[in-house]
Order: C-alpha cells, then sequence, then structure tokens
C-alpha cells in the first residue's frame, strides 16, 4: 500500500510525489541538506520508500543515506543506557514551519494534529535491531527534559547521525532507482549543483 503525499505539489496521482531543486540558471538550491526518515510523524511510518532520477544536474545533487543501526551502537554505553528510556516528539506540524508562505506547499495534513510520542530509540519490526529515531526535520523535543536540555541532546543527536563513517553516497544517473529502508535509514539530498533536478518518489 502506497503513502499518500504530504503536500499537493504537483497535479500527479496523490501516491506520486515530485521533487525538484534548482531551476535553469539558478546557482544553488535553496534547501538545507537535512538527515530525516520520512513520515516519522506516524506511527506506521513507511517501511520504505523508492526514488527515481528524472533530471540531473551536470554534477552534484548525489544523496546520502545513514545507517541508525550503526548511529546507535557507535554511541558510548552510559549514552544508550540514558537514551533507552527516553520518547520525543514527532510532528507534521514541526516540519512544515520550514515552509510556511512558501509557494506549491499546500499541506494536505492538519498541522495542529497532535503529535506523535514515540520512544527515542526502537526496535525494527523485521530484523530486531535497535536504530535511533530522532531527525531535525520532523522531532520537536524530548520529553520529560528541560527545553535547553532537551535543545542539546537533539542537537548532539542530530549532529552524531551526520558522521560520515554511518553514510553510504548515491550518485545518480537518470533512470536510476534507489529503494531504502525508512525505519533504520535516514537520508540526505546534497544541495551543491548548479541547474535543475527532478525526482520523483513513491513511499510504501
Amino acid at each position: 500500500e502506497l503513502e499518500t503525499t504530504t503536500y499537493r505539489r504537483q497535479s500527479l496521482d496523490d501516491k506520486i510525489q515530485i521533487l525538484e531543486g534548482g531551476t535553469e540558471g539558478m546557482e544553488y538550491p535553496t534547501w538545507l541538506p537535512t538527515f530525516h526518515a520520512d513520515s516519522s510523524f506516524r506511527d506506521n511510518r513507511p517501511l520504505g520508500s523508492f526514488l527515481q532520477a528524472h533530471v540531473m544536474p551536470e554534477a552534484g545533487g548525489d544523496t546520502c543515506f545513514a545507517s541508525m543501526y550503526a548511529a546507535y551502537e557507535e554511541l558510548s554505553a552510559p549514552m544508550r543506557g540514558f537514551l533507552d528510556g527516553l520518547h520525543a516528539f514527532h510532528s507534521v506540524g514541526h516540519m512544515h514551519k520550514r515552509h510556511i508562505g512558501k509557494p506549491g506547499f499546500n499541506l494536505r495534513l492538519d498541522p495542529d494534529e497532535v503529535p506523535l510520542r514515540t520512544p527515542v530509540v526502537r526496535v525494527h519490526p523485521d530484523t530486531g535491531r535497535n536504530f535511533l529515531t530522532v531527525n531535525k526535520i520532523y522531532t520537536s523535543h524530548i520529553d520529560g527534559l528541560r527545553e535547553d536540555e532537551s535543545e542539546v541532546l537533539l542537537r548532539f543527536l542530530f549532529d552524531h547521525i551526520r558522521r560520515p563513517e554511518f553514510e553510504v553516497r548515491m550518485y545518480w544517473n537518470v533512470g536510476d532507482v534507489a529503494f531504502w529502508d525508512n525505519w533504520a535509514c535516514q537520508h540526505c539530498g546534497v544541495p551543491d549543483y548548479q541547474g535543475y533536478r527532478k525526482m520523483q518518489r513513491i513511499s510504501v
């Protein structure tokens, strides 16, 4: 079963998302590179996503994928023990703050819907392995901590997730398709290109 897209950004089927960056003659895309798991505000987040390259710039526009198994396992034992008992809040409203007022970002969902409270460390339903679930786009704060404590801990975890030893980097050719585990893996498009990049995605 395919997930309905979060935004109404094109006139295609509501299960297909078109991701466009840059325009002809534009020096660089306008988004910031941020690792995330798609729709982590849903308790039944998509298990995986397919992404296909339709138009690629002459250089750049890669996608990085980071293992949240590795990110969890490389933490110290005391830090893993501390995180294992914590919960964090994920919400579509927190994500949508980035896009308020931008053309083409017509949200299908209610930005005020109740945030999801979910463990900072979850167990993968298929492998039984622990993985980190926080991400900068959807995670607003950690339950039970003071605001400043939550901010410091999340900033550390967001930086930790980006460590290059957890990553692989995909160089795209037109027509290439990537399929990834959206629970154990986070991804990030790299906005380092000139010109125009067009991708198509569906989530399962």
